[in-house]
């Protein structure tokens, strides 16, 4: 029986986001010219860092699943992000910084699955993080 990858990966374009934010931890995936691409269970690296950025024939981004790099932002950037059902067929989020809520962005809108609605709430918390420059 084939196993079955049950783990959810951030889009290209949030792993754009957590590198320009700053994400260096050292997992075991990345986009490679835009395809998500698995090293293997052993073989972890920090594909955001410099000896990526020098590979001219390629271009790299870490690519964490949804999990870790909301570990990340609380961990880093002390952001929370909760995920809730807001009916029986929709999700949204709210972010809070160390439990205070924040201003701006502090409620998505509705998703239909909780992981859309996860990464919508990290890539929020990114953009927040961007803009002021955290």
């Amino acid at each position: 029986m084939e196993a079955i990858d049950h783990e959810c990966y951030v889009s290209l374009e949030v792993a754009k986001l957590l590198k320009e934010a700053g994400f260096k931890w050292f997992i075991n995936s990345t986009y490679r010219d835009g395809v998500l691409m698995h090293q293997g269970n052993l073989l972890c690296d920090n594909f955001n860092g410099k000896q990526y950025e020098n590979a001219a024939r390629h271009e790299f981004f870490s690519a964490p699943t949804l999990d870790v790099a909301q570990r990340w932002l609380r961990e880093v950037h002390h952001l929370h992000i909760t995920i809730f059902s807001s009916s029986q067929e929709s999700w949204m989020f709210r972010i809070t910084k160390q439990h205070q809520s924040l201003e701006e962005g502090v409620y998505g809108e509705d998703f239909y699955t909780y992981e859309a609605a996860q990464e919508a709430g990290e890539k929020n918390a990114l953009e927040l993080i961007l803009k002021k420059g955290e």
